[in-house]
């Protein structure tokens, strides 16, 4: 069966006896990893038993079609219960599936990950059918439940959140929930949450324990470039090379930004309104730098912006060029970029 959320989450803390496969798969390698574990730590309390887990890979439940079907139905040697993992499974298992499902009796539970299984694919239609079976879609955390997620997690450890804050935490780690954890993990030990400290959290506090911004760390520089103010960039760039970042990194934050200013701007020759143009980037723009992007996306032009990412690619490329200057080229680059046109106010 396909599960809805409420059944979803009812079965991550208990499965249904008679359900006898647990497919998972999709995109986000994480989530399918966190919830095959709370699947598979509902059977068996050590999952490094040998007597207590088998791990298949799917070219072996492709290539022996009884062998899911015989694991599921045998004794465990100690304990209550066995479990079976399958990694990599695949339209190639199917008819090892359909034998499984076919048992009279539950038997051991079998956990299968996959890739992101396409909707034409057997293996998930067969599993999404089954009263026998979960199929269940591991997807990217984003928007409403990426900010419900955070939020949750962020309560579990005595932390509360204000809006820069998660917004700030939602661009820095994005989908990646074993990233978020560490970053509140760190969080809540800055605030002292387990001595009595206040766990309300600012954009200072993220700042404070140096959170994995990615892309925000560079936000600084990026609007320095596109809003034109050289010296700015010239400091920002003294910073960033002090921080150990290459100078490949900075240009590909600043060429990040042009594609999304070119975005805007096709979607504004199309009708759209800036706003809904801006609104509509992905990832998000973070709230208190959209009216930065906007004054970016009016002042640079669609031809302005095509030469700018042109004039990044090609020092990408001459810092890759062998005798090539390295990282002054970047910084170069990025500096004459800075620079206002002859003529513009």
């Amino acid at each position: 069966m396909k599960p809805n959320a409420a059944q979803l989450q009812a079965a991550l803390k208990r499965l249904e006896p008679g359900v006898r496969l647990v497919l998972l798969f999709g995109p986000d390698d994480a989530l399918i990893r966190e919830r095959a574990r709370a699947f598979a730590t509902q059977v068996v309390a050590d999952l490094n038993d040998p007597f207590a887990v088998v791990e298949l890979d799917g070219k072996q439940a492709a290539e022996d079609t009884s062998r899911l079907a015989d694991e599921a139905a045998s004794l465990p040697f100690l304990g209550d219960a066995k479990l079976i993992r399958v990694t990599g499974i695949a339209d190639a298992a199917l008819a090892g599936v359909e034998a499984l499902l076919e048992l009279a009796t539950p038997g051991n539970l079998v956990v299968a990950t996959a890739g992101d299984l396409a909707k034409t694919s057997k293996l998930r239609k067969l599993a999404e059918e089954s009263p026998a079976a979960l199929a269940i879609a591991c997807y990217a955390e984003e928007g409403a439940r990426l900010t419900q997620f955070l939020q949750t997690e962020a309560q579990a450890r005595g932390l509360s959140l204000d809006r820069d804050a998660l917004e700030l935490l939602m661009r820095a780690v994005g989908p990646e929930r074993d990233i978020a954890r560490n970053e509140l993990d760190k969080l809540a030990l800055y605030k002292g949450v387990a001595t009595g400290g206040n766990g309300a959290v600012t954009e200072a506090d993220l700042e404070a324990i140096g959170a994995d911004f990615g892309q925000a760390g560079y936000d600084k520089l990026v609007n320095a470039v596109l809003g034109q103010r050289p010296d700015e960039v010239a400091r920002q760039i003294d910073r960033l090379a002090e921080e150990g970042e290459a100078g490949i990194a900075l240009l590909r934050a600043v060429s990040r930004r042009l594609w999304q200013l070119l975005d805007i701007r096709a979607r504004m020759a199309d009708g759209e309104a800036l706003d809904a143009a801006i609104g509509a980037l992905r990832p998000p723009v973070f709230w208190k730098e959209k009216e930065l992007v906007a004054g970016q996306a009016r002042r640079w032009s669609a031809e302005r912006l095509k030469s700018a990412i042109v004039r990044m690619l090609e020092a990408e490329r001459a810092i890759k060029t062998a005798g090539g200057a390295g990282d002054v080229i970047a910084h170069q680059g990025l500096l004459a970029l800075s620079v206002r046109p002859r003529g513009e106010r």
